[in-house]
């Protein structure tokens, strides 16, 4: 299993669930759901911030633990996690915000336990909604195995989220069916012929979510919540529809997540055509960043070494799973080989902390958003390795924890 890039702040579905889309899908729950923490809100912050207020009656929900991410709609990459409590199946929730924010709230029971132990959280099983300073927006819902049904009062947006979820309830819920009968087959290594079946089915699913979402963009383009739902579809189709928004729309609330979108479309665009042109024998680009220890480190400084770059990321599960297998072979060639790890969509304090926690002891580098150096070598998907020659010509490509590294390193380290 890969990480993909992130991108959708609130995408909580994996690579194998809804969004397909290798820059879009960042598995983002993944990386956040064990580390979330309540936000402690001084009276003093109270004081300065207007109060917006989310109230809620979900059939269903009981005494649960809610999870909370939000954003200020100016802000994607600000996300701040909290956590409230319902009571017989009623919770309220104030956040002091003196700008227009994003809200996912989760309960805890909408998260599956897949057979291997990781969590699942289904896009049918979560609330999103839009808050600006002193709004209040009531939520009145059921939950049910697969799908939490939930309709709005409060400002348009928020009203018309019901009825666009409604317009793929259907295929979507079918869709939460057939992947936990994908995992349960997969946990039994049940016959391919019955795994490849349903794996057609959850496709025609997906495309007919897909359809359902772009006939609604199409529809509605001088619409606020369709500029917001385009930027959660695979970049192409952003792309396609962004320039056909109406001029209020691209300037209006979702403006700077649009941005944001536009500007990782123009990354991905970048990165693929750097995936075609990185071909074996190829140029690797140069490039500078700063290590770990402060030190500035130039790719250039190790020519006329075997170098190995390993793309990585603190939120990546297989980048973490594989380090140590890639410890014990740093250590036996790291007399002949220069490693050379690079953090993506990484903060630098999770960035410091993991180096240290999984001792990391090889070259450490922090990537940069405005030199981004897994833009420049076409990287989509975590953990990828390059494996660069003493001329700085690009040996090969590995994407994801392949044997097939490991082998060439080895023929090559003789």
């Amino acid at each position: 299993m890969l990480a993909a890039k992130p991108q959708a702040v609130f995408d909580v579905t994996n690579q194998s669930d809804f969004y397909r889309n290798t820059r879009e899908l960042k598995g983002f729950i993944m990386k956040q759901l064990f580390c979330l923490f309540s936000i402690l809100l001084s009276v003093q912050c109270f004081s300065q911030k207007n109060k917006s207020t989310v109230t809620a009656d979900i059939k269903g929900l009981g005494e649960d633990t809610l999870y909370i991410l939000y954003y200020p709609l100016a802000n994607i990459d600000s996300l701040k996690r909290d956590t409230i409590t319902a009571r017989n199946d009623r919770f309220t929730y104030v956040l002091p915000i003196n700008e227009p924010a994003a809200l996912a709230i989760m309960p805890k029971k909408s998260f599956f336990r897949r057979k291997g132990g990781r969590l699942y959280m289904p896009s049918t099983k979560f609330m999103e909604l839009f808050l600006s300073p002193g709004e209040e927006i009531k939520i009145k819902g059921e939950l049910t195995e697969y799908y939490l049904n939930f309709s709005m009062r409060g400002s348009k947006v928020n009203e018309q989220m019901g009825g666009f979820r409604k317009r793929f309830e259907q295929p979507a819920t079918e869709a939460v069916r057939v992947e936990l009968q994908l995992d349960s087959l997969s946990a039994i290594k049940a016959d391919k012929e019955a795994i490849a079946k349903l794996g057609d089915i959850r496709g025609k699913l997906f495309n007919e979510i897909m359809r359902s979402k772009t006939h609604y963009i199409q529809q509605h383009l001088d619409d606020d919540l369709a500029a917001y739902q385009l930027t959660r579809l695979p970049l192409e189709t952003f792309a396609q529809y962004y320039p056909k928004l109406t001029s209020r729309v691209r300037e209006g609330m979702f403006g700077e997540v649009l941005k944001h979108t536009y500007k990782n479309f123009l990354n991905y665009s970048a990165a693929s055509k750097a995936e075609k042109e990185l071909i074996k024998g190829a140029v690797a680009p140069n490039f500078s960043l700063t290590t770990i220890e402060g030190k500035a480190f130039s790719l250039e400084q190790l020519r006329g070494k075997l170098i190995v770059l390993e793309f990585w990321g603190s939120w990546c599960g297989p980048c973490i799973q594989e380090f140590p297998k890639l410890k014990s072979t740093y250590e036996q060639y790291k007399t002949s080989v220069s490693f050379v790890g690079i953090a993506c969509e990484e903060q630098e304090e999770s960035w410091k902390k993991a180096v240290t926690k999984h001792g990391l002891s090889w070259t450490q580098l922090l990537n940069s958003a405005t030199n981004d150096v897994s833009v420049q070598y076409g990287v989509k998907a975590f953990p990828t390795k390059i494996i660069i020659d003493q001329e700085l010509k690009v040996v090969g490509r590995f994407v994801g924890a392949t044997d097939e590294f490991y082998l060439v390193l080895k023929e090559l380290a003789k």
